[in-house]
């Protein structure tokens, strides 16, 4: 013979389960599906919004602050949950947060949780109070301090508005990409270029590696004591010097009776061709800087094609309409096309096209 609940003396049947003998609404009262292990407290940074969980701070990014705080409040109670009977819960915030989370005192949620083997349903509010502290970032920003700092120079002079804007539009993108804490900073124009400082040594070694490789720069590494850390540990700063070579992708250049002009920049390394044999060449920055070159970029002039023959061009120069024949180049050409050339030591040298 079936026993009634000993709690509101409930008889047992098809659409009244018991748990352990009691009713379902009774069991559920002594062991609710929402409750908490212990109650919860969140931690904000003020600054820059980031939260607090299980000994790690997390990034706001470009989230809104509503998905923001909704996962932290998910990333709070989830371990606090500790039914006795295994459950699904879904996390409601009442109030919708807005910047800045100074004004954020406590959090508002509703907690809804079921049970699919018993059919049970349970809904719980809880107030989650904010403690703001400062995150470790916003500390050692707010005392000035950087861990990298990522100097963007010339080899010669001043940095140019062009290779600057290069250089900030491509930091700008491999950032809105990047899988790693933004820790830039702070942009500092100076007297020889850029500097950037990073709390992020590795974010800064990164981007120093990208932008060689990207526009073919020197790069350089030096590393200064700071001091100790509480824990006795030696602390460094490190920085990162990318310097533009004094050539670039279009010069044309000559050396040892040889005339070459740089036609493009892959994976960090310049690709010469030499305009007798056609032939390329693959410098790495080091390597063609270390070369004395004399630069002919002001002999460079331009003509127009009037006739071609089967292995001729005739060519009219566009400053004295002065008239060349010279060997038809490796590429495509028509007549009315104009094409580059470069005067040396009494030669006159057709420019291969820059590459992509």
């Amino acid at each position: 013979m079936p026993q009634n609940c000993p709690k509101c003396g409930r008889t047992p049947s098809e659409d009244l389960h018991f748990i352990e003998g009691f009713c379902l609404d009774c069991f559920f009262s002594q062991h609710p599906l929402v409750q908490l292990r212990h109650s919860p407290q969140a931690i904000m940074c003020p600054r820059c919004d980031a939260y607090r969980v299980s000994g790690q701070w997390v990034q706001c990014g470009d989230t809104s602050i509503v998905e923001h705080v909704s996962q932290m409040v998910c990333d709070l109670l989830d371990p606090l949950f500790a039914p006795k009977i295994p459950a699904t819960y879904e996390i409601q915030l009442l109030d919708e947060p807005e910047r800045p989370v100074t004004r954020l005192k406590k959090v508002r949620v509703r907690v809804v949780a079921n049970t699919e083997q018993f059919s049970f349903r349970q809904e719980e509010e809880i107030v989650i109070p904010i403690t703001p502290t400062l995150c470790e970032r916003c500390k050692r920003t707010s005392g000035g301090y950087y861990e990298a700092l990522l100097q963007i120079r010339a080899s010669t002079g001043k940095l140019s508005k062009h290779q600057e804007n290069l250089v900030l539009a491509f930091i700008d993108e491999k950032l809105s990409t990047s899988t790693q804490p933004q820790t830039l900073l702070k942009i500092t124009p100076t007297r020889g270029g850029i500097d950037i400082k990073f709390l992020s040594s590795r974010l800064c070694r990164s981007l120093a590696k990208a932008l060689a490789t990207k526009f073919g720069l020197l790069i350089g590494v030096s590393s200064k004591v700071t001091g100790r850390s509480r824990a006795g540990k030696t602390q460094s700063r490190e920085s990162f010097v990318v310097r533009f070579p004094l050539y670039k992708v279009g010069d044309v250049l000559a050396h040892e009776k040889q005339v070459y002009r740089i036609t493009g920049i892959r994976n960090g390394h310049y690709t010469l061709i030499n305009l007798e044999s056609e032939q390329r060449r693959v410098f790495s920055p080091k390597e063609l800087v270390s070369i004395d070159w004399e630069l002919l970029n002001d002999q460079v002039q331009d003509f127009m094609i009037i006739s071609i023959d089967s292995d001729t061009l005739q060519l009219m120069s566009q400053q004295d309409y002065s008239i060349y024949d010279l060997p038809r180049p490796p590429f495509q050409v028509k007549v009315g096309d104009t094409l580059s050339a470069v005067s040396w030591n009494d030669r006159l040298r057709i420019l291969p096209p820059e590459e992509v």
